[in-house]
């Protein structure tokens, strides 16, 4: 090891020791290079996992929110379908106003398209219900 250090020493006096420098210096540097190409994926998954983690779970908040708002459209739209219909109802009894009428409940239809009967269940005093042929 000390006649390595005393060519070495010898070779820089002279001059002539620029091509053992440049490996001395660039073996270092390579084997940092290959040390951080190792190392860098490995601290990026342990950087982001705590990133992935968290977008995990916004994504499923996320996708209940958005379950939860599709309910409520449908159910607004159950809404505005059945507030249309019931206008049209009223609108029908103004225009027959010297019509009597009572409120009561389809609870059964004939599936065929050749009769149209319903069931309907309206309260009387006996609380039995009526089924109207129309």
């Amino acid at each position: 090891m000390m006649a390595t250090g005393l060519v070495l020493i010898a070779l820089s006096g002279i001059g002539l020791d620029a091509p053992v420098r440049g490996r001395v210096v660039q073996a270092p540097l390579s084997l940092e290079s290959l040390l951080r190409s190792i190392a860098s994926p490995l601290a990026d998954v342990v950087t982001n996992y705590g990133d992935v983690k968290d977008l995990t779970s916004e994504n499923e908040q996320l996708r209940s929110d958005n379950e939860r708002l599709n309910a409520e459209i449908a159910r607004l739209r159950e809404d505005a379908t059945q507030r249309q219909q019931l206008e049209r109802l009223l609108d029908v009894k103004n225009s027959l106003k010297d019509q009597t009428f009572v409120t009561a409940k389809v609870f059964a239809r004939d599936p065929s398209n050749l009769r149209q009967v319903i069931a309907i269940s309206r309260a009387r005093a006996t609380g039995s219900r009526s089924v109207c042929p129309w």
